[in-house]
């Protein structure tokens, strides 16, 4: 410790000026922007160490996180050394005045029961767009940094010798069989014996799943034994895939020729559909999902473990990924159809006469249809009940604090770029955004795990924005199918809107979000960052035509460019979303009025775009709004198709025929194919939903029992009206044990599960640790057709009952019994003003909704091809913006020579007819009249329209360097 005060004191050596802005102040013991030594020094022979550290400290930030925890160490240094003094000299008036105390009895405040010292002022860092917040985050969230950084390492790139799925670090452990006595179990002799053969001796994982099945001599249905080998491809089958490789060398005359082969196709009922289908990936013929198996694979399973694979073939063939989507779809429908023909609200009936009826035709399915879809993930109807599940949070918890997105920049990320060289076992040079084309589903997956440890340790775990109690996040696809996430947080003791105080509500917010664009030398990485993800660019994703008095005006869907202002302030929130402005401006200057909110710590470690509004107003307008911004769904045409299907067919047969239609008229890009196939959640919430139907007891629907129990029960007794399956409401609930008497359905449901039976057979519950939050149909009392459903609900859910008819006196209305049951009951007065407050939120954003349509004007005409439209318009937009910066410091045949197959010919067509433009410009040609050259070039992300463009570019520069002002 004295080595180290006498460094300190000599920390400045070297230089025979003192510099003072090293200097404690003790007015203020926070970490204030001070420089050390400066870089231009006046004493003539200063050598001291300092000065060179700074010098190279802007280029370094482990340089500026050196100087920082230098300079820290040295002011505490001086702090200690002057109050050591104080105290010596017994100058305790002196020492009350320099800890900035009011009087001598606060002295005892700075230490603890246990001695500790407390921190006089708190050293908060995280105040954004304040002098050097870089080094400020690094200092404080050292240890959380750290951390995520090594999450961010582990990549899954171990295989699992049993599965030979891609692994992290974390799931797996060694595998040593020079371990005699470790690995004797018949089923781990069987694998090694495979391993030995195939593998050698690399060093191998056993990844957390499998090795407890092989620890107990049981073989894992998932591994490789059991049917799941990847075979070689050999030499003759590998020109098959040209079609699928990038830059194949076939011309355009000879893929027609292949993709037009007139032939019987293959039926689409095809048990081994998958073998015949693609012989590059199963060269065998063997190994397909209806393999024989020993031990039976899921659907599901047997997908992951096809594009999970350390083999990357399977996950680098489109057209296979989409093939199992379209099977997983298949299944998702048929069990859809079958959920439709198990719910009737027809009551009970003889199980012999429904038998009967369920091939027959029945029209009131038609009322229905969505519930084919609701297992079908990312269609309406399963965003539908997620929608609800969302609004139900917003009941019981209120309005959320904030409103994240994070996006996916997979061509600038070093995490997602280095993983994908890793797993496809490809050099530094090959470029990023070809490996992103070809593998998607390792770059979803990457972008997946980044946002999971970025989320759970640093929001959740760290509480960088505060302490979360509830959170719901989602998983979304742009329109060029890139994956982003909206996050919805409710955040302890935030301050809301039209409760607290405006002041500190806006005091609150700034501690959080800033809108500043760093200062380049003070946080070159933050501001780096900033000016290339932060700037908000208009396209015409954006753009809106607004009608005003005077005619019609371009603007902004998301309020860019921002209001001015030199302070923050608040805003109506109804009057802000009728005009697309938020309910809160913050401080910015001109230069600033197009930058993003963000969080700088956040915004420093995911090193993307990001977005943070804070939305906690206590009118739930803007939640609601924000629920169903979270939750929207692709459009439908259901009806239509519906109509479409003939109406002669049987119910079951005009289901199918209807799902089939729906499903291809559906769009879906190969990162939203991967993460369906692979299981990922598109949602994720911090509590349970549980589902209850609170119709009145003729509208209920309830579950048939399944129809091989129906079967048996029309041999052994075909008079039957057990016909139904149990229900919370109708039977459990009701038939509760007598200790819960006085529990109400909503409690009932929320703190008690199902553990099984006694042994007299009467059911058992057990309390919940974590309650579940109940969700149920919200009915509109304003709605004359819905206003006794409305009441009704309500009493079903809060007044405990064993018998339902008992809710209600004869001929009473549930509206007066409701109004009878209220006066004394707090829960059910509490639930009805939660509703009504949802309701009245609802018609605020029908307000807004409509006051927006009236703003906007009509959109144009839908065209014929919009696809093509929109990639005709980014090629122009290429074109447009080719003199926009610089082609960088490789030559023209340096860029050439990267081109592939395709885009080379698209590069000679070009040349060729500018090389003519030339000569005929010259006058070395015979022709009279040159025709422009028109062409157009698509093509989806990452295939390398723009790096051909330039190229294209360069060479014109090249070709009329002698005349630049010409081109």
């Amino acid at each position: 410790m004295e080595d180290l005060r006498a460094s300190l004191d000599n920390l400045d050596s070297g230089c025979g000026y003192v510099h003072h802005d090293v200097t404690l102040k003790s007015s203020d013991l926070r970490f204030s922007e001070f420089g050390g030594h400066p870089i231009c020094c006046e004493f003539p022979t200063c050598s001291s160490p300092l000065r060179v550290i700074r010098a190279a400290a802007p280029h370094y930030p482990v340089l500026r996180g050196f100087l920082w925890r230098l300079y820290a160490a040295y002011k505490k240094h001086k702090e200690i050394k002057a109050i050591d003094g104080m105290l010596s000299s017994g100058s305790v008036e002196e020492l009350i005045k320099y800890l900035g105390l009011q009087e001598e009895k606060d002295l005892p405040k700075l230490f603890s029961e246990d001695g500790e010292e407390h921190a006089i002022v708190s050293e908060d860092h995280s105040s954004p767009g304040l002098g050097c917040i870089e080094s400020h985050l690094r200092i404080t969230h050292a240890d959380l940094m750290a951390e995520l950084q090594s999450k961010f390492q582990d990549d899954a790139e171990f295989p699992c010798c049993c599965c030979e799925r891609l692994c992290r670090r974390a799931a797996v452990s060694c595998v040593d069989f020079s371990n005699v006595t470790k690995y004797q179990t018949a089923a781990w002799l069987a694998l090694k014996a495979h391993i030995l053969k195939n593998n050698g001796t690399e060093q191998l994982y056993i990844c957390k799943y499998c090795q407890p099945f092989l620890n107990k001599n049981t073989m894992p249905a998932r591994c490789v034994l059991n049917g799941l080998f990847t075979e070689p491809v050999p030499d003759e089958l590998k020109s098959l895939d040209a079609l699928n490789q990038q830059g194949s060398a076939l011309m355009d005359v000879e893929q027609y020729k292949m993709l037009n082969v007139k032939d019987d196709p293959i039926q689409s009922k095809q048990r081994h559909l998958d073998v015949m289908c693609f012989p590059t990936l199963f060269p065998s013929g063997q190994f397909g999902e209806f393999h024989p198996r020993d031990k039976h694979v899921s659907a599901s399973e047997y997908a992951k473990s096809r594009l999970l694979n350390k083999d990357p073939r399977f996950r680098k063939d489109p057209q296979y990924i989409f093939f199992l989507l379209w099977q997983q779809e298949m299944r998702q429908i048929s069990a859809g159809i079958y959920n439709v023909l198990k719910s009737t609200g027809k009551g009970k009936m003889p199980v012999h006469e429904f038998l009967a009826g369920v091939s027959k035709s029945d029209e009131s399915i038609e009322a229905n249809l969505s519930t084919i879809f609701q297992s079908v993930r990312g269609t309406k109807q399963y965003w539908f009940h997620r929608s609800s599940e969302l609004k139900c949070m917003l009941r019981e918890y209120g309005s959320p604090t904030f409103f994240i997105t994070f996006s996916c920049a997979e061509y600038d990320s070093e995490h997602i770029s280095r993983y994908l060289r890793k797993v496809n076992d490809q050099p530094a040079s090959y470029p990023v955004s070809k490996l992103c084309t070809e593998d998607p589903v390792s770059v979803s997956r990457k972008f997946s795990q980044n946002f999971h440890d970025l989320f759970y340790t640093i929001v959740l775990k760290g509480s960088v924005l505060g302490i979360v109690e509830h959170f719901y996040f989602k998983k979304e696809y742009q329109m060029r199918s890139a994956p982003h996430y909206h996050v919805l947080l409710w955040i302890q003791g935030a301050p809301v809107i039209g409760k607290s105080d405006p002041t500190e509500v806006l005091a609150w917010i700034q501690e959080r979000i800033t809108c500043k664009i760093p200062d380049a030398t003070l946080n070159p990485e933050l501001h780096a960052l900033v000016t290339k993800y932060q700037m908000h660019k208009c396209t015409d994703y954006c753009k809106r035509r607004r009608k005003l008095k005077s005619g019609f005006i371009t603007t902004c869907r998301f309020g860019f460019p921002r209001d001015c202002t030199d302070i923050a302030v608040l805003n109506p929130v109804e009057e802000c979303l009728k005009s697309r402005k938020k309910i809160y401006c913050l401080p910015r200057s001109v230069q600033e009025c197009r930058v993003n909110d963000y969080n700088p710590l956040i915004l420093l470690l995911w090193k993307a775009n990001m977005d943070i509004q804070f939305t906690a107003e206590s009118s739930l307008t803007l939640a609601h709004y924000v629920t169903g911004y979270v939750t929207k769904a692709e459009k439908s045409n259901m009806q239509d198709v519906w109509q479409e299907v003939n109406a002669n067919s049987s119910i079951y047969s005009k289901l199918w025929s209807f799902g089939i239609r729906s499903l291809r008229s559906r769009e879906c890009g190969l990162y939203e194919a991967s993460d369906l196939l692979l299981g990922d959640h598109l949602t994720e919430k911090s509590v349970t939903v549980k589902w209850i139907d609170v119709a009145m007891p003729h509208k209920r629907k309830r579950r048939l029992k399944s129809h091989t129990q129906l079967v048996e029960m029309e041999k052994n007794n075909p008079g039957s009206t057990d016909i139904l399956e149990g229900s919370v409401v109708d039977i459990y609930y009701p038939t509760r044990p007598e200790e819960l008497e006085n529990v109400c359905l909503y409690d009932f449901v929320k703190w008690y599960a199902y553990s099984g039976t006694s042994d007299n057979g009467t059911r058992v519950y057990q309390k919940l640790q974590k309650p579940i939050l109940p969700n149920h149909k919200l009915f509109d009392p304003s709605i004359e057709n819905q206003r006794e459903d409305y009441y009704y609900s309500l009493m079903l859910l809060f007044i405990p009952f064993r018998d339902e008819s008992n809710l209600t006196a004869e001929n009473e209305l549930a509206e007066v019994a409701f109004n009878r049951f209220i006066v004394e009951n707090a829960d059910l007065s509490k639930h009805h003003e939660q509703l009504q407050a949802l309701l009245k939120a609802q018609t605020a954003v029908k307000r807004i909704n409509e006051a927006r349509q009236e703003q906007e004007a009509p959109a144009p005409p839908a065209e014929e091809d919009a696809f093509f439209q929109g990639e005709a318009k980014a090629a122009m937009e290429d074109v447009f913006h080719l003199n926009e910066g610089k082609s960088g410091t490789e030559t023209v045949e340096d860029r050439v020579a990267k081109l592939n197959a395709d885009q080379l010919r698209v590069f000679n067509n070009v040349i060729d007819h500018l090389s003519h433009q030339k000569c005929h410009e010259n006058g070395q040609c015979s022709c009279t009249k040159i025709s422009p050259l028109c062409m157009f070039m698509s093509g989806v992300g990452g295939t390398g329209k723009s790096f051909l463009i330039h190229t294209i570019r360069a060479m014109v520069n090249d070709l009329w360097k002698d005349k630049p002002e010409s081109v």
